[in-house]
């Protein structure tokens, strides 16, 4: 379905259909050598993985930035983006986007991540409501952001871990190169008038998930 719509676009900038394609079989690739590990080694998938932390969020609420500072304590064994496509061991401690269109539909794509995202807030939702006896620990986008450190402490209260001076000093200094560059950079500004969207349209469609959550609401 992906390669059909993709033959199908007519609004791909120079050489997007060819980074596309290179992607796709990349990925096709990594996955056929995946496959060929594991047949190769069927005891690494018993290995077991002891009390995995597993980061969710909606987007551009400080998933990177979260997942970046605890990659910095060496008792923590990251699964880092890039393997997603380099799977095979041993590890050490771009995907295709709208922008390689030159026309966007802005109201279209605001219907559909908007639709996407509140259903996926619900799957989310129903999933915690099935499971009462798995460990969830809630960081609010508000809290992360007027104290990073104080934020990272209660999560490694939450998971019994001992964040070590050595590893909060590292932490630290990640925060202020992080805080300097976006002071560089300037902040990213988002209008939801631009995707055909209104507060009154996103209230309706994640209404339970700030309900839930007791989300801080952000008004201009």
């Amino acid at each position: 379905m992906f390669l059909a719509d993709l033959a199908c676009s007519r609004t791909m900038r120079p050489g997007a259909r060819e980074a596309t394609e290179a992607f796709v079989v990349a990925t096709l690739r990594a996955r056929f050598a995946m496959e060929t590990w594991h047949a190769a080694h069927p005891a690494a998938a018993a290995s077991p993985v002891t009390r995995p932390l597993i980061v969710l969020c909606m987007p551009r609420a400080g998933t990177t930035f979260l997942v970046n500072l605890l990659g910095l304590d060496p008792q923590r064994r990251m699964h880092w983006h890039w393997e997603g496509n380099c799977e095979l061991p041993p590890a050490e401690a771009a995907h295709p986007l709208s922008m390689t269109n030159s026309d966007v539909d802005l109201p279209m794509v605001g219907y559909q991540v908007s639709g996407i995202l509140a259903a996926s807030a619900q799957r989310m939702i129903a999933a915690r409501d099935r499971h009462p006896d798995h460990a969830f620990h809630d960081i609010h986008y508000r809290d992360f952001v007027r104290d990073p450190m104080a934020t990272i402490r209660a999560l490694y209260a939450f998971e019994g871990l001992e964040l070590s001076d050595v590893v909060a000093q590292a932490m630290q200094a990640a925060i202020a190169r992080h805080a300097a560059a976006r002071s560089h950079a300037g902040p990213h500004v988002y209008r939801l008038a631009d995707y055909a969207l209104d507060e009154a349209a996103i209230d309706r469609l994640f209404g339970d998930y700030i309900a839930r959550f007791d989300v801080a609401l952000e008004r201009r």
